[in-house]
This record gives C-alpha cells, sequence and structure tokens, in this order.
C-alpha cells in the first residue's frame, strides 16, 4: 500500500465579473475538489461581499460617468444653442446694419438730389434774375436814348424853326 498522502485543495477566488458560471469562486483543479468542501464559509461570504462592493462600485462609476456624459452633453447643447443663437442676432443685426446704412445712403442721395435741384434752381433764379435786370437796363437804355432822340429833335426842331424862321426873315 501506498501511504496515505493528505488530500490538499486548492481554492483561488477570482474576480471574473459578468463571465464565468456566475459563482464568485474559481476552482484551479475541478476534478481534484472534493465533494464536501470544508472551504470556510466566511472567507466565501467576505468575497461574496467584496465582489457585491465592487460591482456597485463599478455601477456608480458607470452611472456616474453616463451622469458626466449627459452633462457634456447638455452643456454642449447649450453652447451650440447660445452660439446658434449669436450667430442669428449677428446675421439680423447686420441686415438692420445694412438696412440703416441703406437708409442713410438713400437719404444721403435724396439730400443731394435736392441739393442739387435747389442749386439747378437757384441759379435758373440768378439767370432769370439776370435776364430780367438786362432786359430792365436795356428798356431804361432804350428809354433814355428815346428821350435823348426827342430831346434832340425838338432842339433840332427848334434849330430848324429858328433857321427857317432867320431864312424867312433874310428873305
Amino acid at each position: 500500500m501506498e501511504p496515505a498522502q493528505p488530500e490538499t485543495t486548492q481554492v483561488v477566488a477570482t474576480d471574473e465579473g459578468e463571465e464565468g458560471e456566475g459563482t464568485l469562486l474559481m476552482w484551479r483543479r475541478r476534478e481534484n475538489a472534493p465533494q464536501g468542501s470544508t472551504i470556510d464559509p466566511s472567507l466565501l461570504i467576505l468575497a461574496l461581499k467584496e465582489h457585491e462592493r465592487r460591482r456597485k462600485e463599478e455601477k456608480e462609476k458607470m452611472e456616474c460617468a453616463k451622469l458626466i456624459m449627459a452633462e457634456g452633453n447638455r452643456r454642449r447643447r447649450l453652447q451650440d444653442e447660445e452660439m446658434r443663437s449669436n450667430n442669428e442676432i449677428t446675421r439680423l443685426e447686420a441686415i438692420r446694419q445694412r438696412k440703416e446704412e441703406q437708409h442713410l445712403l438713400l437719404a444721403s442721395e435724396q439730400f443731394v438730389e435736392e441739393f442739387e435741384r435747389e442749386e439747378r434752381e437757384e441759379d435758373e433764379d440768378e439767370k432769370r434774375n439776370k435776364e430780367e435786370e438786362e432786359r430792365r437796363l436795356k428798356e431804361e437804355k432804350e428809354k433814355k436814348r428815346e428821350a435823348n432822340r426827342r430831346h434832340l429833335q425838338k432842339k433840332k426842331g427848334k434849330e430848324l424853326a429858328e433857321r427857317e424862321k432867320k431864312e424867312q426873315r433874310k428873305e
């Protein structure tokens, strides 16, 4: 007979996460594991609690990460919305400014047109006044000529009359 060797079992606890067979303990050599294992149940409970704690921590981390991502997405949407709003405000301001510039340009064009029209009217008035003054001076000059001619005719008429009288007296 062979000397009796004490049976040794090796138990290794691994954290396989959600993979594996759904147990926390993995046996390295299942074929060597005795049916009625003498592993301390408190160790199994501690390992189970540790696994549950880790799973909860992982779950909390995932939820925290989801919240962080959701907050990031919310901030990005808000920033995008604010940017769109600012772009729209800028676009509307540019349109308003262009309209204002067009109104100013139109007003300045109207001012220029009105100014030119007033200048033309003033020039025409000055030309009319000048023509009227020239006509008046011409009429006055004509009246003076006519008055001088009449005066000369009277004077010549008197001289002629006097010459005729003298001639008649001589005769």
